[in-house]
C-alpha cells in the first residue's frame, strides 16, 4: 500500500513538473515593435482603471499609465466612491490631455463594485481596444505599444500579460509565489496560445487588453457584474463567442506589489479564497486534502526512512521531494523570492489553507467584506458570483 501511494505521488509530481516546465518554455515575452511601427496610424486604446481607496497606489502608477509611448490612447480612471485621498491624486493630473476622470456612482445592491466601475469606464471609453488594469499596476513606457503590436500583428481578440510581482518582506517571499503561480504547475496555460487547443479562457487583473468588438459581443462587464473574479471570467466569456486569446510573460513591461507584509496579504486575499470552493463543503475538503498531500506530505516522507530502510521507498521519496524542491526553486527564481518559498513550502501551504478556511467561513456566514462593502453568496447559476451591498 505504501509503495503504491509513493508511486502515485511521484507520478503526480512528474506531471506537475512537466506542466510547469512547458508553461515556462512556451509562455514567452512579447516582441518589441519597430520604431517606424509607432509612427503609423494606430487605433485608439482606452486604459480603464477602477479605483476605490487607491490614493497611495495611484500616486505612483497614474504617471506610468499616462507615460506610454503608444501614440493613440486615453486613460479613464473611475473613482469608485473612494473614502481616502484618491480624488485629490486625480485632481493633480486633471489637466493632462489623455486623462479622463469619472466620479463613480455607488453600485446597486446585487453588483460587485469593481465590475460596476469598469462598466462605467466602458461607457466613457472611445477606444477600439479596451485595456483593463488594476490601480496598483505599474506600466513601463513600452507596455501598451508592445501589447498592441501583438494584437495587430497576430489579429488577436484578447491579450493577457502576466506581471512581475514585487516582493520585499519575508512574508511576501514566502506566500506570494504559491498562489500567484499555482496555475503554472497545475494547468497547461501555454495551450491558450494554440488556436486548436482546449478552450481555456484566462484573464489577469494586471492587464487584460480586448478588442472592443469582441468585448461587446461577449457581453463585457455587463455580464460580469456579480463576479468577484471578473478578470478570469472575462477571458472565459471572450472565448465562448469564438474569439482568439493570447498569453504572454509581461514581467519586463508591468509590475505590481500587491500587498506589503502578512497582514495585508491576509486581508487582501480574504475576498478571493473562499470563492474557490464555490460555497461547497465537499470542494473545500478536496482543496484541503489535495494541498496537504501534494505540498506538505513530500516534506514529511523522509521521516519514514528512519524506520523503513527500503531502497525502493528511498528512491521514490527522494525523487518526489526532489521534484517538489525543483519546482519551488523555479517559481522562486521567476518571482525573485529567494530560497524561502522553495524550502518552506509546507509552512506557506499551511498559511494559505488557514486563509482559505477563514475566507470560506466568513463567506458562508455573510461576513466577508472588501473595501468596506460586504460580499455575500450570489444566486445560483454564477460560479464565482457575489452580491454587494452598499
Amino acid at each position: 500500500m505504501l509503495t503504491a501511494f509513493l508511486i502515485v505521488l511521484l507520478m503526480i509530481w512528474l506531471c506537475l513538473t512537466a506542466i510547469l516546465l512547458l508553461n515556462l518554455f512556451f509562455i514567452r515575452k512579447p516582441d518589441r515593435p519597430k520604431a517606424d511601427w509607432l509612427r503609423g496610424p494606430l487605433p485608439l486604446v482606452s486604459i480603464c482603471v477602477p479605483a476605490r481607496n487607491e490614493a497611495q497606489s495611484l500616486a505612483e502608477t497614474l504617471p506610468c499609465f499616462l507615460a506610454q509611448d503608444y501614440p493613440n490612447f486615453e486613460v479613464i480612471v473611475v473613482d469608485d466612491c473612494s473614502e481616502d485621498g484618491t480624488a485629490q491624486i486625480l485632481s493633480r493630473f486633471a489637466a493632462h490631455p489623455r486623462l479622463k476622470t469619472v466620479q463613480g456612482v455607488p453600485p446597486p445592491r446585487d453588483v460587485v463594485g469593481k465590475c460596476f466601475a469598469l462598466e462605467q469606464a466602458r461607457q466613457q471609453a472611445q477606444g477600439q481596444y479596451l485595456c483593463f488594469a488594476d490601480a496598483d499596476i505599474r506600466f513601463e513606457p513600452q507596455a501598451l505599444s508592445c501589447a498592441m503590436n501583438v494584437m495587430l500583428e497576430r489579429d488577436v481578440d484578447m491579450l493577457v500579460f502576466l506581471p512581475k510581482k514585487i516582493l520585499k518582506t519575508f512574508a511576501e517571499r514566502l506566500l506570494m509565489p504559491g498562489l500567484a503561480y499555482a496555475g503554472f504547475w497545475t494547468r497547461p496555460l501555454f495551450r491558450v496560445n494554440w488556436d486548436k487547443s482546449l478552450r481555456m479562457g484566462l484573464g489577469s487583473g494586471a492587464f487584460n487588453l480586448v478588442k472592443r468588438s469582441a468585448y461587446e459581443a461577449a457581453g463585457g462587464h455587463r455580464k460580469l457584474l456579480k463576479e468577484v473574479m471578473d478578470d478570469l471570467k472575462l477571458g472565459q466569456i471572450i472565448l465562448r463567442v469564438g474569439c482568439r486569446q493570447r498569453l504572454f510573460d509581461g514581467r519586463d513591461l508591468i509590475s505590481v506589489r500587491m500587498y506589503s507584509g502578512l497582514k495585508e496579504i491576509w486581508r487582501g486575499y480574504m475576498k478571493n479564497l473562499g470563492w474557490l470552493a464555490k460555497g461547497s463543503w465537499s470542494i473545500g475538503a478536496l482543496v484541503t486534502f489535495s494541498a496537504i498531500v501534494i505540498e506538505i506530505v513530500p516534506f514529511l516522507l523522509p521521516l519514514l526512512l528512519l524506520a523503513d530502510r527500503s531502497l525502493t521507498h528511498a528512491i521514490l521519496i527522494g525523487s518526489t521531494l526532489g521534484l517538489n524542491l525543483f519546482s519551488g526553486y523555479q517559481v522562486g527564481r521567476i518571482m525573485e523570492a529567494g530560497p524561502a518559498f522553495m524550502l518552506l513550502r509546507p509552512a506557506s501551504t499551511a498559511i494559505w489553507l488557514a486563509m482559505f478556511w477563514r475566507s470560506f467561513f466568513l463567506l458562508r456566514n455573510g461576513k466577508l467584506q472588501w473595501r468596506g462593502r460586504p460580499l455575500t453568496v450570489a444566486p445560483r447559476g454564477s460560479s464565482y458570483g457575489a452580491s454587494v451591498s452598499g
